[in-house]
């Protein structure tokens, strides 16, 4: 399952909206579209690292020696 992102629009302003938890884009377009929402995109990793430091890559791969 994926997440997907909404937004709703009221008096001409647009505000975030509801995650929607769907297989597909289709799946959550419909979904948004049945709820009022606007699908504005899919959730990815953010990955933080013990320094701080936060790219959209893949998970950091620490290693741990014991």
């Amino acid at each position: 399952m994926k997440i997907f992102l909404t937004e709703f629009e009221m008096n001409g302003s647009r505000f975030p909206g509801p995650n929607i938890v769907a297989a597909s884009w289709e799946v959550a377009e419909q979904a948004a579209i049945d709820n009022n929402l606007i699908l504005v995109g899919e959730l990815d990793n953010i990955c933080v690292d013990s320094t701080g430091s936060y790219s959209y890559q893949d998970l950091p791969q620490e290693r741990t020696i014991h």
